[in-house]
C-alpha cells in the first residue's frame, strides 16, 4: 500500500513539473504576442498615464476636514495618524 502510495506521489510530482513547464512556456509565448503589440499599446500606457495624473489631481483635490474630537468632549472616539493621514475609530469600554 505504501509503494502504491510512493508511485502515485511520483506520478503526480512528474506530471506537475511537465504543466510547469507547459505553462512557462505559455507564458513566453504570451508575452512575445504582447512585444509584437507594443505599438498599440504604447498609445494606451500615454493615456492611462494622462488619466493617473489627471486622478492624482483629482484626489489631491480632496479635502478631509479636521475634527477636534477633544474640543468636542471626545477625545477617543477618533484618531488620525498624522504620518498617513488614516483615521482610526477607537471604542471606550
Amino acid at each position: 500500500m505504501l509503494l502504491m502510495y510512493q508511485n502515485q506521489l511520483e506520478a503526480i510530482t512528474a506530471k506537475h513539473d511537465e504543466e510547469r513547464e507547459v505553462y512557462r512556456v505559455l507564458g513566453k509565448l504570451e508575452l512575445l504576442k504582447e512585444l509584437f503589440k507594443k505599438d498599440a499599446r504604447r498609445k494606451e500606457k500615454n493615456k492611462l498615464k494622462t488619466e493617473l495624473v489627471l486622478a492624482k489631481e483629482k484626489m489631491d483635490g480632496v479635502k478631509i476636514p479636521y475634527v477636534d474630537w477633544f474640543k468636542m468632549g471626545e477625545p477617543q472616539i477618533f484618531c488620525v495618524d498624522s504620518a498617513t493621514n488614516i483615521g482610526i475609530y477607537l471604542l471606550v469600554l
